[in-house]
């Protein structure tokens, strides 16, 4: 693969992340029920591997 196609290549990841979707509300609804606090202004991270579709 040469430099420019690698350098290319971060453009395709910034447009399929721009892209896919979120989390569903109801999710996230969920894991604020269980940690007994909001999630707004906390710091998570996403460390699953995969599909993002929660099981």
């Amino acid at each position: 693969m040469s430099a420019i196609a690698r350098a290319q290549s971060f453009n395709k990841a910034a447009q399929y992340a721009a892209a896919r979707p979120s989390y569903p509300s109801a999710l996230l609804e969920k894991i604020e029920e269980f940690m007994g606090r909001p999630l707004a202004g906390s710091r998570v991270a996403d460390v699953g591997a995969g599909n993002r579709r929660a099981a």
